[in-house]
């Protein structure tokens, strides 16, 4: 008889139960609950995402596989495809949410490292597209024949733990997921290229943020000042005003402009930040550090 805990159960205690309830008892979610609770579809809902479980039948079929042990693995006596498929209708998400977030905050501090020593904590924001079925999925129209949603996530490259998502229909442009950031006044937000809209990096600056964005071709700016003496591969550090009707319009204050040659790719990049005072080298090492966030949607 196997008396030793499953390998399960024993990440399961890593979870705090005890906060898990208290939020469960803020949002009333267990009310008129007789079995399967929030804490069983919680778990429930891990075993699938560990076991890559690819839908509810799928994962109602392995669980029922293994019946005997849902005690054990804390799983309730009730798991059958009809009652999960109502808790995820019916329950309140910000359950889960909360709680996932509180899970986030516990690693984080556990990670804790300040890696790039700028005085302040460094993020990669970036999105990834997850495919859906058109013919169950209507609402996530992407393209003529595709669905999916984007899960846009801030990710801390100093900690390598994902601190916010944001989730929208496939269709949605990235840039909008910029107006939901939690932004932290002295913290560093690296964006790809796809994130130049200049009205929402001056709301950035505005309140005392900093960024890092790759500019594309087109950008249409004067020098204002520039250094003469730079690192090697430092084409140019200049600070620059944009030229551009709606560019100067939405972003009025000068930015400074850094071109760098990559000798592995052979390529050049173009920088834009508002971090005036960091040497510009450090400001490279901060982009290509965003490719962090790229292994972990990977």
């Amino acid at each position: 008889m196997h008396k030793e805990k499953f390998v399960f159960a024993q990440l399961v205690e890593f979870l705090n139960a005890d906060k898990f309830r208290h939020i469960v008892d803020k949002h009333q979610g267990n009310r008129y609950i007789k079995s399967f609770t929030c804490w069983n579809q919680l778990l429930v809902l891990m075993f699938g995402q560990l076991c890559n479980r690819r839908s509810l039948r799928d994962l109602a079929m392995a669980i029922g596989a293994h019946r005997g042990k849902g005690y054990h693995l804390g799983f309730g006596s009730d798991v059958k495809l009809s009652n999960l498929s109502k808790a995820n209708t019916n329950r309140d998400y910000r359950i889960f949410e909360e709680f996932a977030y509180y899970m986030v905050g516990k690693a984080q501090s556990k990670r804790m490292d300040n890696i790039f020593k700028l005085g302040g904590k460094v993020y990669a924001f970036d999105s990834t597209t997850i495919d859906l079925c058109m013919n169950i999925y209507q609402w996530a129209r992407f393209r003529k024949t595709k669905g999916g949603v984007k899960i846009h996530t801030l990710f801390d490259l100093e900690t390598q733990i994902p601190m916010f998502f944001h989730i929208t229909p496939a269709a949605v442009n990235d840039v909008n997921a910029m107006d939901v950031i939690p932004y932290e006044p002295g913290s560093f937000y690296v964006f790809d290229r796809g994130y130049n809209d200049f009205k929402r990096l001056f709301r950035i600056n505005e309140i005392r943020s900093l960024f890092v964005v790759r500019a594309k071709n087109n950008l249409q700016c004067k020098a204002v000042r520039w250094k003469r003496r730079m690192p090697k591969n430092i084409l140019s550090d200049s600070v620059v005003t944009f030229t551009g009707y709606m560019s100067e319009r939405h972003y009025p204050k000068p930015i400074r402009r850094i071109v760098f040659y990559d000798e592995e790719q052979d390529r050049v990049f173009t920088f834009l930040t508002n971090a005036f005072s960091l040497d510009a080298l450090q400001v490279v090492l901060l982009y290509k550090n965003r490719w962090q966030i790229e292994l972990f949607f990977k």
